[in-house]
């Protein structure tokens, strides 16, 4: 069972059911955007992609060095 699905596993089923909806909202807006809007909306993603990735790199230094001074 791949990570996404063990989390959704340990989701009560009505928090499962109400992240679908917003899912499902999310993709309609979607498709109701421009393609101007849409590849602003790739941009956004992708720097926010980058954001989250740089905080699990420093989260993951900083777990190391914790590790290393016990």
């Amino acid at each position: 069972m791949s990570r996404s699905h063990m989390e959704l596993a340990r989701l009560p089923p009505i928090k499962y059911i109400d992240n679908m909806i917003a899912i499902a909202e999310i993709e309609s807006a979607i498709e109701r955007l421009s393609p101007a809007e849409v590849k602003k909306l790739a941009a956004w993603l992708d720097k926010y992609q980058q954001m989250v990735n740089a905080s699990a790199e420093i989260f993951s230094l900083y777990d190391q060095e914790e590790k290393a001074g016990s």
